[in-house]
């Protein structure tokens, strides 16, 4: 390779690097540096690759049809850099922050056979939709309130209201066929089981008490960074009529996995015992529990 060759390269090398140095001091600045490096070292006519251009491309995801099968929901995401006025924007909510990337992500809709999606959420926080079983509603998660929780939105009207209020936010929620009940994944302690309250306070004394020290006798003890510190994945019913929250999974084990049943008042759902493994198959688990409780009688 000649000197004619590699000249470009590290002229666009130079560009994106001292893009992304100044981006770390002021965003606005680097945008600036990005979109002067994608003028002035063009490369056979074509535009050179800009710091800007990491986090142009949008993603889509939770994909779910409607059940007339005419319109699909989805959440799309859009991630840019921190500029001076949205850090002032946050400092003014009350949510001061030193990150550089800034990611929101909304629901829309949009025809089966194509057309203008419509944006139906406008909190950049929202996820995850599905649809109920006559179209009318679209159920959600959101991080709007600060923990994820489960919301419910009107197709025809826009509005929005929020469903469950667990202390500790939910996860993988999962709505029944009749709409009665939700069903989440939450990390718990099992003395605590579905009392929020008392999982966030015990969650609280952990981790501001005096004594800073992570105890395990068993694995899993950590996955990444995050410490189990004698909490598990149990799965937590919620009854929309008696605002009662229920541990369907009781007890010292994981019990990550659930799928709706296929009757109005049930779930199915999978469950690990400790030092066990789960092994997913085409007609069910292997080397774990499989378990079918209707939700009657629960909360």
């Amino acid at each position: 390779m000649t000197l004619k060759n590699i000249l470009p390269l590290l002229i666009l090398a130079a560009n994106c690097g001292a893009a992304w140095a100044q981006t770390a001091a002021n965003a606005d600045a680097a945008n600036e540096i990005a979109d002067a490096a994608a003028t002035t070292a063009e490369i056979s006519g074509k535009r050179a690759f800009a710091v800007t251009d990491v986090v142009r491309p949008q993603s889509v995801s939770g994909i779910a049809l409607s059940p007339n099968g005419h319109e699909i929901a989805f959440a799309k995401s859009q991630t840019t850099f921190m500029t001076d006025a949205l850090r002032q924007q946050a400092e003014a909510d009350g949510n001061p922050t030193t990150r550089l990337l800034k990611s929101a992500t909304d629901l829309y809709v949009m025809p089966l056979e194509g057309g203008e999606p419509k944006q139906l959420t406008h909190d950049g926080a929202s996820f995850a939709p599905a649809w109920s079983s006559d179209g009318t509603h679209i159920y959600y998660t959101s991080y709007a309130s600060g923990k994820a929780q489960v919301h419910r939105l009107n197709t025809a009207t826009g509005a929005a209201e929020q469903i469950t209020d667990f202390a500790l936010g939910v996860s993988a929620a999962k709505v029944s066929p009749n709409e009665r009940y939700v069903a989440f994944v939450a990390k718990v302690y099992p003395e605590a089981g579905a009392d929020g309250e008392a999982n966030a306070a015990l969650l609280e004394r952990k981790t501001s008490g005096p004594i800073q020290a992570h105890v395990a006798d068993q694995l899993l003890y950590r996955h990444w960074t995050e410490y189990d510190d004698g909490r598990f994945n149990h799965i937590i019913l919620f009854d929309t009529r008696t605002k009662q929250y229920a541990d369907l999974t009781p007890g010292a084990w994981h019990s990550p996995t659930f799928s709706p049943g296929g009757y109005d008042d049930a779930f199915a759902f999978f469950a690990r015992q400790p030092r066990s493994l789960l092994r997913e198959q085409p007609h069910g688990p292997s080397g774990g529990q499989h378990q079918c409780r209707p939700v009657d009688g629960f909360g």
